[in-house]
């Protein structure tokens, strides 16, 4: 590196102050932004990015739902690069959470108003997504600021839709769509680019900031039990009841789930994927009535799928498994997303970019992912679906942290998170 590309580099740098990113993290976490309820952050974003001199887009995915972009014009002649985060939170920090987080759901961790707590930052959606996301529009801010002209442009977007969950049974409608809604929606309606950096937390196995390019995708499964509806003074044991017909069922989903882990492990150059397994509901009878017997019992299910492997695929091993162990059940599926790997020379340029930004500002080069951040399942595989090559690369809570540390953020991180976006953003769309 010449230092005019330095020179270049520092007047950025100049530009990007951890106060504006403390309010902005501050603003953002602030502001209620459950799955299906982003309208409101949509539009503090844009209102935000209007005063940062940059040219806005607002799309209306549903109603109460915003994605927001910001758009850094370049001169023309360099690739363009879209920065991805999403605004939803995987909880309200209300009432309705209380089935899955229990006597946690009104801890202050979980609400969506943001705090201090030993030099880190808590509240609902700090760290997924909304640290993230601040740090690359700081990012984008500091490169309008700096009045170095970029050649191609920087898309700063900032989606809903992103959490996981589909629409089943009785929960219908824009409110249930995730798992890469907003995404898709943004690339099939008009906002595309020639390189996106997905920016979700990445830490390596030694240290912060280090990137992957494949993901598995998900399928969500619905596997059912049968019996007969029956009075409780009716009731011989022994009839078919459907809950109990579920018990071994469970059981056996425990092993196939430990199994599968193993006989689907994959491996790419960057890292590996064990996918995994989780029972996430269930649902039988009345609690309002239970003197009767329910005639079904369901169970729902969410197994992550490696790259390369078909959803349709994993439904039919898994109902001619439990068919095989003498089970009468009926297995739907009601979610199906492809996982992806992307090209490895295609992506070149951004693991270069993100290479050398992570070397300029912490001195060497990103480790190897931790499998904890390649598990999962984020708006990568919405980018890498429809061609574009694209990483996901962000700051982290960190391995070593524990117990509610591990919904926090490290200011300092979001803050180097920030600066290592403008440094790729320069590399890769160039400067006039």
């Amino acid at each position: 590196m010449n230092q005019q590309e330095r020179d270049t580099i520092e007047k950025v740098l100049a530009c990007i102050r951890k106060d504006d990113l403390i309010q902005l993290v501050t603003e953002l976490v602030n502001i209620p932004s459950a799955g299906g309820r982003e309208g409101q952050v949509g539009e503090h974003i844009l209102k935000w990015l209007k005063l940062q001199g940059l040219e806005t887009v607002r799309q209306v995915v549903a109603e109460n739902r915003i994605n927001a972009v910001g758009i850094l014009r370049g001169s023309g002649g360099g690739p363009s690069l879209i920065f991805n985060g999403h605004t939803d939170t995987v909880y309200s920090g209300s009432e309705e959470d209380a089935p899955v987080l229990g006597v946690e759901v009104l801890k202050p961790e979980s609400q969506p108003h943001l705090f201090t707590k030993g030099n880190r930052l808590y509240g609902e959606g700090v760290y997924n997504d909304k640290g993230n996301v601040s740090a690359f529009l700081i990012a984008g801010a500091a490169l309008k600021r700096s009045g170095i002209k970029l050649r191609g442009d920087v898309i700063l977007t900032a989606v809903v839709g992103e959490i996981e969950r589909a629409p089943i049974g009785s929960y219908q409608g824009p409110l249930y769509e995730g798992g890469g809604h907003g995404t898709r929606y943004l690339l099939g309606h008009g906002i595309t680019s020639d390189y996106a950096i997905v920016a979700e937390s990445s830490q390596g196995e030694k240290g912060q900031f280090s990137y992957t390019w494949a993901l598995p995708g998900a399928v969500y499964l619905k596997v059912s039990t049968f019996g007969e509806a029956k009075y409780t003074p009716r009731i011989d044991h022994g009839h078919p009841h459907a809950i109990e017909r579920m018990a071994p069922v469970i059981e056996s989903l425990r092993k196939w789930a430990m199994e599968y882990e193993q006989t689907r492990r994959y491996e790419f150059a960057g890292g590996v994927i064990i996918p995994k397994v989780n029972i996430g509901a269930i649902e039988g009878g009345l609690p309002y009535k239970p003197n009767y017997s329910p005639a079904v019992c369901s169970v729902y299910l969410d197994v992550r799928i490696p790259p390369g492997v078909e959803p349709q695929q994993i439904k039919t091993e898994l109902e001619q498994k439990l068919r095989a162990q003498g089970f009468d059940v009926a297995v739907s599926m009601y979610r199906s997303n492809k996982g992806y790997e992307a090209d490895v020379q295609r992506i070149q340029p951004l693991v270069q970019a993100v290479t050398e930004a992570r070397e300029y500002l912490l001195g060497s080069p990103p480790d190897r992912i931790h499998p904890h951040w390649t598990n999962t399942w984020n708006d990568l595989n919405a980018f890498l679906e429809v061609g574009i090559p694209t990483i996901k690369c962000g700051a982290s809570p960190g391995l070593q942290v524990k117990g509610d540390e591990r919904m926090s953020m490290d200011p300092e991180d979001l803050l180097t998170a920030a600066r290592l976006y403008a440094i790729a953003a320069l590399k890769i769309c160039g400067v006039s």
